[in-house]
């Protein structure tokens, strides 16, 4: 098991279920791809299925990155005109050239579970060839939006307790 604690700066590792065990909360089943499907000797992507309050009934797949710092969905969704989401774009230089990469959209309520996240903004590519789709993930989600991160590898779920 692995224990992010952003609370108190902690990153510990435990083989005991120990943390696990003490840890309350939800626990929220990872989405595997099949064996077949991953051939890499490292672990899967820590993946959870989560709902968006723009999508509908739609659920997505997000990877949880402990090294982003915004949440991303990799297709734009984007509802809006592209002069319209130039707005709220997250530009970049290329080249000396200043281009818009992303557009932030409105703000969203996102249901892990039975929790509900208010008010998280997600970045998406602002035009269609930028999309970065990942084969089974719609985009990631940093850990840095809970206090306490649980993730347990063996026993496949994550156990979030947000800020």
């Amino acid at each position: 098991d692995l224990l992010i604690d952003y609370a108190h700066p902690i990153l510990c590792l435990d083989d005991t279920n120990q943390m696990q065990q003490d840890s309350p909360g939800e626990r929220i089943p990872l989405v595997a791809k099949p064996d077949g499907e991953w051939n890499s000797p490292f672990p899967q992507p820590v993946r959870i299925s989560v709902r968006l309050s723009d999508s509908g009934s739609r659920a997505f797949i997000l990877r949880l990155d402990s090294g982003a710092n915004v949440p991303q969905l990799y297709v734009n969704q984007l509802g809006t005109t592209p002069w319209v989401q130039g707005k709220n774009a997250l530009r970049g230089s290329v080249t000396g050239k200043t281009e818009e990469f992303f557009g932030l959209m409105s703000p969203q309520n996102v249901r892990i579970g039975k929790q509900l996240l208010g008010y998280i903004m997600f970045s998406t590519p602002m035009r269609t060839k930028q999309n970065v789709a990942v084969e089974g993930e719609d985009g990631l989600i940093p850990t840095g939006l809970f206090k306490r991160v649980l993730i347990s590898y063996a026993d496949r779920f994550v156990i979030l307790d947000p800020r």
